[in-house]
C-alpha cells in the first residue's frame, strides 16, 4: 500500500509540474515555480509537518525530476531550480528547514542515479539551489550547502560506489565558491532502533 501511495504521489508531481511548464519560455523560472506550487499542492492535504515530510519531499523531487525529463530538461539542468521550488515551497507552507534541504537533494541524486543522468551536475545544481535559497530559510550559505551536500551523499551511498565517488569529488571542490562539509557516510544513516 505505502508503494502504491508512494508512487501516486511521484505521478501526480510530475503531471502538475509538466501541465505548468510545458511552453514556457524561462524554462529554469518556470520550473522553479511549479516546483513552488508542486510542494505545496502536495503537502497541503497532509495533517501537518512530521517525521515523514522529508519522504513525502523526496518523492515530490523525483516527480518533479521525472516531469522536467519529460519537457527536455535533464536532471543536472533542473537540480537547481528544483532545490529553489522546493525551499519556497517548504517556506510557504511554515516548514522551510535544513533536513528539507537535505530531503530535496537526496531525492534529486537519487533520481540521476537512477535514471543513469548526471550525478556530479545533479549535485552542483542541488547544492548551487540551497546557496541561493539559505537566506530564504534563515541559515548561513554554508549550513544550507552542507545540508545538500548531505542529503546528496545519503542518496549517493544508496545508490552505489559510482555515485558515491562522483558525489565527493564534487563535493571536495567546493560549489558556487562555498566550502561544503559533509558527515561521513556512517553518521548520515539514521540509527536503527532495536526492540528486546
Amino acid at each position: 500500500m505505502a508503494t502504491l501511495h508512494v508512487n501516486h504521489l511521484v505521478m501526480e508531481a510530475k503531471d502538475h509540474l509538466v501541465e505548468s511548464i510545458r511552453g514556457t519560455v524561462d524554462v529554469p523560472a518556470a520550473l522553479a515555480n511549479a516546483v513552488t506550487m508542486t510542494v505545496v499542492q502536495t503537502l497541503k492535504d497532509t495533517r501537518g509537518i512530521g517525521p515523514a515530510t522529508s519522504g513525502l519531499i523526496a518523492d515530490c523531487v523525483k516527480g518533479c525530476v521525472r516531469g522536467a525529463a519529460e519537457v527536455g530538461v535533464d536532471a543536472g539542468r533542473a537540480a537547481q531550480p528544483i532545490m529553489i521550488g522546493t525551499v519556497r515551497g517548504m517556506k510557504l507552507i511554515g516548514a522551510a528547514g535544513t533536513e528539507f534541504v537535505s530531503a530535496a537533494a537526496e531525492g534529486l541524486v537519487r533520481s540521476a542515479a537512477e535514471s543513469a543522468g548526471n550525478v556530479p551536475a545533479t549535485t552542483r545544481g542541488a547544492v548551487q539551489g540551497a546557496v541561493a535559497c539559505a537566506r530564504e530559510i534563515g541559515v548561513s550559505a554554508e549550513t544550507a550547502a552542507s545540508a545538500a551536500a548531505s542529503g546528496a551523499a545519503q542518496a549517493a551511498e544508496w545508490s552505489g560506489a559510482v555515485a558515491s565517488r562522483q558525489v565527493r569529488e564534487v563535493l571536495a571542490e567546493g560549489v558556487s565558491g562555498v566550502k561544503v562539509l559533509i558527515a561521513e557516510p556512517n553518521r548520515l544513516m539514521k540509527p536503527r532502533r532495536y526492540i528486546r
